[in-house]
């Protein structure tokens, strides 16, 4: 910065802030203009962004089957009232049988239906302008991260990083599948209970003694393995028992009689192909995060190690804009992370195929709609350039985005709707407004608390 004219800083910034205030949706992962010469009035009218690219999912909207529904239908949404960042910490359990993890909340999560980085209090704008709106993201919850997230909560895991990320940071860097797959992380006991009943059958006490004792010792060991720690390793340690008893089943197989040993032999190769096998395909889905940075809201930019296949295999996650991560073109690799009230969720840029979702099924009540805010940008910081602004240059900013931003825009606030309006609710009370010049006259009953 020592070698860098201060007015060639606040050129660049300002650009930037034009290039979010023109007519045109922001690119997502799009070049951003880094010089700029005019007045600030000028801002919104001297760069215009071009037209994101097709693997980006925002292909131009007449190009869609359903553009006059974008172009024309409306939703509300409104903002959930802030939470305790902590208040759902500590509260998701994983089963040691199936290995399904769940969150005991008061209510389903999300019980919203987009998250919002930019800071306003309502959203009201037709399909295709939240589309196009790149503060606008569909949570996708990171089940076995959040688990792992609370259990070092739970442990009193003190983060030994000097990053500002903290016990979010050591939680992401832990190895684990993050990707829509089982992986073979359920217990062998949801096998072995039907083996064990099919070979009461049987006359053979030689083959039904040893499975009740496997039984039992599988069942401890998965409660034993059920911690963050050593959770993936259930399987790789009672690899050898298993078989072993497999063997003992083939050895018995004439007093124990061929269809029941048919029976619990299907019963077990079950249990190794679709839990061992699929553990062992599923493996190279692995992968750990690095923070890369921490945005406001408890936002992360995350970069990926391991889980090379994920996009092959899972298909194109979207892109995000430079004004959030402040990358010029945001990379296969990269993933914007956000802890919502001690829920670890990746935010997906939103397809045209997911909001015209969400309209079909709330199309009956267009304004029971809820979004959640991490109020990471606004006018308060423009950007992600603007972090490293100093306080004139982020007054410079804010002043050039107001003066250039249309008015109509939708990262101008907006009250929600009057209630006797199309939404179809009860007008709220007025309020006189106390005529100019005249001071305001106090009851006798009014007590003014002041603290000079």
């Amino acid at each position: 910065q020592g070698s860098v004219p201060s007015f060639c800083r606040v050129g660049t910034v300002l650009a930037r802030a034009a290039a979010m205030a023109g007519d045109r949706p922001l690119s997502r992962g799009g070049d951003v203009p880094t010089a700029w010469s005019g007045s600030a009035a000028d801002l919104g009218k001297t760069f215009r962004l071009t037209a994101d690219p097709p693997d980006d999912g925002k292909a131009i909207v007449d190009d869609f089957p359903q553009a006059k529904l974008m172009q024309h239908s409306r939703l509300g949404f409104e903002r959930l009232p802030p939470q305790e960042r902590t208040a759902n910490m500590g509260r998701s359990r994983r089963n040691a049988i199936t290995g399904e993890i769940t969150v005991t909340l008061e209510e389903n999560w999300p019980n919203f239906h987009l998250v919002d980085l930019w800071k306003r209090h309502y959203i009201e704008a037709t399909l295709a302008e939240l589309f196009a709106d790149e503060y606008l993201f569909l949570p996708v919850a990171l089940k076995y991260r959040t688990w792992l997230y609370h259990g070092m909560y739970q442990n009193k895991h003190v983060s030994t990083s000097a990053k500002d990320s903290g016990m979010v940071g050591d939680a992401l860097g832990l190895p684990c599948i993050d990707a829509p797959v089982v992986a073979g992380r359920w217990s062998p006991v949801m096998c072995y209970g039907p083996v064990l009943l099919i070979l009461m059958f049987s006359t053979d006490l030689l083959a039904l003694l040893p499975g009740m004792g496997m039984l039992i010792f599988l069942y401890v060991l998965s409660k034993y393995f059920n911690t963050i720690a050593l959770y993936r390793y259930l399987r790789l340690v009672t690899l050898v028992p298993r078989l072993g008893y497999l063997g003992l089943l083939f050895v018995r197989i004439e007093t124990v009689g061929v269809a029941i040993f048919i029976l619990v032999a299907i019963i077990l190769l079950v249990d190794i192909l679709r839990g061992d096998l699929a553990m062992l395909i599923h493996y190279r889905h692995t992968c750990s995060y690095e923070v890369a940075a921490v945005l406001p809201g408890r936002v992360f930019v995350c970069k990926r190690h391991g889980g090379m296949s994920v996009e092959d295999a899972f298909g194109y996650r979207g892109g995000v804009s430079a004004n959030i991560s402040g990358l010029g073109k945001w990379p296969s690799d990269m993933y914007l992370i956000a802890d919502i009230d001690g829920v670890l969720a990746e935010l997906r840029p939103m397809k045209r195929e997911d909001i015209v979702a969400i309209y079909e099924e709330n199309s009956g009540k267009p304004t029971g709609l809820k979004y959640t805010a991490l109020d990471t940008y606004g006018f308060h910081m423009p950007g992600h350039f603007a972090l490293a602004s100093t306080y004139q240059e982020l007054m410079m900013l804010k002043a050039a985005l107001d003066k250039s931003l249309p008015m109509d825009s939708l990262l101008r606030a907006k009250a929600p709707p009057a209630e006797n309006d199309a939404w179809g609710r009860a007008p709220a009370p007025s309020v006189p407004s106390m005529p100019k010049g005249q001071p305001g006259v106090m009851a006798t009953n009014d007590v003014v608390e002041t603290n000079f």
